[in-house]
């Protein structure tokens, strides 16, 4: 059996959607758990409104706390062997349940990964033949660091719940599937990758990612952790792991250059410490390596190429 974690807050007008593509999952060996994380409009009742139609569907209800302690909550109740990520305002393919677990049974894997749409409205289409990829927990990780295939986000992908005791998310960061996707996949055997785009990401005005807060600083510290992570354990992957850090000082300098943030120089220091290395690794992802080129011709040059770059 499968559990479905959706952490829903103040997103009455999307949850019906989301509830609805879980109920047309062609494996219907499922439960979904919606943690209600204190909402003030009216998720609760719409939810209750599906608790009542599906007893496959059940709702908890706790104060708000944040996107990662509503996934906490819902991973503390999971007793199935499968566990998988819905973001309340998010829906999920029909058949994404029954290919994920499909793909971990003919590679024995512990981790299903399989691509997504992004955009105001699905469009799903019927998948006949849906092929994996295997990799090692070393190729994931390094893949994702390098920013060329995986992304780390939480949802859209099938766990053996085993992978999560003594693991959980960071509460009251951004960025906290960053912060422990790369923990997930040294403690798996094997991951496998599809790209059938399985699962729908809504695309809403006004999101944190989407826009700027100051919290999204909050990937600076994430990734030095994941840079002071590998050198520890995991040496072989330091390179991945720097070239990250560099990719979100870039991005954050960008920004906290626009907004004011002090946390700019900082950022440039990490990039002038990082951009040799980044030029001359042949991994490292061509937008990085031209920036990092770039600041060699000062600040000036990085934030004015930076705001063609938005345009």
């Amino acid at each position: 059996m499968i559990t479905v974690i959706v952490p829903a807050y103040n997103i009455a007008p999307y949850i019906g959607d989301c509830l609805d593509s879980i109920l047309a999952q062609t494996l219907t060996d499922w439960v979904a758990l919606v943690v209600n994380d204190g909402s003030t409009d009216h998720t609760p009742e719409v939810v209750q409104s599906y608790v009542d139609r599906d007893s496959r569907i059940r709702m908890v209800t706790q104060p708000n706390a944040g996107l990662s302690a509503a996934r906490n909550t819902g991973l503390s109740l999971v007793s199935s062997e499968y566990v998988y990520m819905l973001d309340g305002d998010d829906m999920m393919h029909p058949q994404a349940l029954q290919l994920l677990l499909g793909g971990i049974e003919a590679y024995n894997a512990d981790i299903a990964v399989a691509e997504f749409k992004a955009g105001p409205s699905p469009h799903f289409k019927y998948i006949e033949n849906c092929a994996f990829a295997e990799y090692t927990p070393i190729q994931a990780v390094e893949q994702t660091l390098y920013q060329s295939l995986f992304t780390p986000s939480a949802w859209g992908r099938l766990y053996r719940t085993a992978l999560w005791k003594g693991l959980r998310y960071t509460e009251g960061i951004l960025y906290e599937d960053l912060d422990i996707f790369y923990r997930l996949c040294l403690s798996s055997k094997r991951i496998v990758h599809t790209p059938a785009p399985l699962y729908f990401y809504r695309m809403r005005p006004g999101s944190i990612i989407n826009s700027w807060n100051a919290r999204r600083t909050d990937v600076l510290a994430v990734t030095e952790n994941i840079e002071r992570y590998m050198a520890e354990h995991c040496p072989q992957l330091l390179p991945a792991a720097r070239s990250r850090r560099l990719s979100a000082n870039f991005d954050m300098y960008l920004q906290c250059s626009r907004h004011g943030h002090a946390a700019a120089a900082q950022c440039w220091q990490v990039i002038c410490r990082y951009r040799r290395e980044a030029i001359l690794n042949r991994r490292v992802r061509l937008k990085n390596k031209l920036g990092a080129l770039l600041s060699y011709l000062g600040q000036k040059a990085v934030r004015t190429a930076g705001i063609f770059y938005k345009k």
